[in-house]
């Protein structure tokens, strides 16, 4: 009997003690300890989760091939050995979750937070090596009565103090003492910081749940915001926010990003799918939306100075301007634009063709004459193919011509890389079938997202990555050249092989809709749109960065 009443109370309060665990770790959410301004909210709010779901991912498994491990292991060991062991120390913590989050963007008035699953004896030993490695700065902790006041406040750019306290289960990081206390200070408090914010909370309520990354901004982001969603009241854009959720889903990554307050296309009817008949079984890249020029106006020539595309785009929109064409009055002219893209079979390279749907053929077509008439009357000469009148641009160099054509077809203004891809573009668009329905991989893709209503894109990243790759490889290497410092940290002859990336690549799709408070972009691949788009960038920043470079 003594045994039993002894081992039945072992049992209630280990079952006790796991109950109070629970609540320790469940009863403090990441979004009450940050603060109602934050201006940009990042959390992971379940680490094995996203450690269990990692593995069956096309990255991960991209990243174990040998020759990609080997490409990474290079600049990985030019790091200092502070930062390679960084993840060691964050291991010991053992956590479960983490947020960062700041009030100014422009400042040093964040607070990082780690939620840990271990029992935090001696935790600050090691938040004194992470201090002293990730910021090269010292480490102090900070307790229930410590008065903030008599502590000083960060004003110097450089990160000299890292503060750091413990709040049940969570431990909080911040270079301002303040910011930290507030946010232990919070703990106790039913509803607090960015959980009573509404913003969050109607933006939260947009996207999808579990989600493994999570990113919220407000504030200084409506400015950058207003910048790439022009043309809305101006009223929405004081209230401009969004929420991004990323989830690993499968070998797939999927993203979501609502924006609240932009003004999509709520009055215009969904993007068409005319220019879909273009395509054939086969095309690499199919992407829609609405076109507004003077929109695409302002925003090309605010980013002009910023980038050479934008430049050259804007001095397009300088030649309909100095050929007597109000840009405005092209708003009600045009519809949508797509683009397509194919790998030409016999010479083995991208054709492109872009295709406007136009609402007055004729003052389109006066429009379109004038232009030529006047820019490209030297090079430039009338013909007709598939018995549509077209115009031939000749372009590129004496070594490489290029020959444009441009004609309107079927309420199409098209524009193709060169006569014989125009022809093809104009029998495809008199059969009236969607070439790419007859792809299982782009029917796949497509039923992975919503359907879209202001923009639609598709990229079958195999193919394009089989055939863009190798080519960008001898430029990496001899680009090397032009950039000694690069191989400090890249080895550019240990590229990865084609083949072990190509093997698990899947195609890309991209969806933008509008809903009553604004718009969500949902996007599915073995990278999203996004993710592929910051990779483009940086790519294009390093070939910047080699082609400017001098001899």
């Amino acid at each position: 009997m003594k045994r039993f009443l002894v081992g039945s109370a072992l049992v209630i309060s280990l079952v006790t003690g796991m109950v109070f665990w629970h609540l320790d770790q469940t009863a403090i959410p990441a979004v009450r300890l940050a603060p109602a301004d934050a201006q940009l909210f990042i959390e992971c709010p379940n680490l094995a989760r996203t450690a269990e779901r990692w593995p069956a991912t096309a990255v991960s498994h991209i990243l174990k091939e040998p020759s990609v491990q080997r490409f990474f292991g290079y600049p990985w060991k030019a790091l200092p050995k502070g930062y390679q062991l960084i993840w060691t120390h964050l291991l010991k913590l053992q956590p479960s979750s983490g947020f960062y989050c700041t009030t100014d963007l422009l400042r040093r008035e964040w607070i990082i937070g780690l939620r840990c699953a271990s029992n935090l004896r001696g935790w600050q030993a090691d938040a004194r090596t992470l201090a002293a490695d990730f910021f090269g700065g010292e480490f102090s902790e900070l307790y229930p009565d410590t008065v903030i006041s008599e502590l000083p406040r960060p004003k110097d750019p450089l990160i000299t103090t890292v503060y750091g306290i413990r709040c049940g289960s969570w431990l909080l990081f911040s270079p301002d003492p303040a910011a930290a206390k507030a946010a232990f200070e919070r703990r106790t408090q039913v509803r607090a910081g960015l959980e009573t914010c509404e913003t969050f909370q109607r933006c939260q309520g947009r996207v999808q749940a579990s989600p493994d990354v999570v990113t919220f901004a407000q504030g200084q982001v409506a400015e950058m915001i207003e910048r790439v969603l022009p043309g809305c009241d101006p009223q929405a854009k004081t209230r401009r926010a969004l929420i991004a959720t990323t989830s690993l889903d499968g070998t797939q990554v999927r993203d979501q990003v609502f924006t609240l307050g932009a003004c999509g296309d709520r009055g215009k009817p969904p993007v068409s799918r005319k220019a879909l008949e273009a395509t054939s079984p086969g095309t690499l890249f199919y992407a829609s939306t609405h076109v507004v020029p003077s929109a695409w106006r302002n925003l090309v020539h605010a980013a002009a100075e910023r980038s050479a595309l934008a430049a050259t785009v804007d001095q397009y929109f300088d030649g309909l301007t100095k050929a007597g064409i109000d840009i405005c009055e092209l708003d009600p002219l045009l519809s949508d634009l797509a683009i397509v893209i194919e790998r030409d079979p016999v010479t083995d390279v991208f054709q492109p063709v872009f295709s406007v749907a136009l609402r007055d053929v004729p003052r389109v077509r006066a429009c379109m004459e004038k232009v030529v008439q006047s820019h490209f009357s030297s090079c430039a000469r009338a013909t007709a193919i598939e018995q549509v009148p077209v115009f031939l641009l000749e372009a590129g160099t004496k070594d490489r011509p290029i020959t444009l054509a441009l004609g309107i077809i079927d309420q199409q203004l098209v524009l193709a890389g060169s006569p014989a891809c125009f022809a093809e573009t104009v029998r495809r668009l008199r059969v009236h079938q969607v070439g790419l329905s007859r792809s299982e991989r782009y029917r796949t893709a497509v039923n992975a997202v919503a359907p879209a209503t202001d923009a639609f894109a598709y990229l079958d990243t195999k193919p394009a990555f089989e055939k863009v790759y190798p080519t960008l490889r001898p430029m990496a290497i001899l680009g090397s050249a032009f950039v000694p410092t690069l191989t400090d940290y890249v080895d550019p002859s240990s590229l990865p092989d084609t083949s072990e990336i190509s093997h698990y690549l899947t195609p890309i799709v991209f969806s933008r809709r509008h809903l009553p408070e604004g718009t969500i972009d949902e996007s599915v691949g073995p990278i999203t749109a996004y993710q592929a788009a910051i990779v483009g960038f940086g790519a294009g920043l390093t070939l910047g960065l080699v082609q400017s470079t001098p001899n």
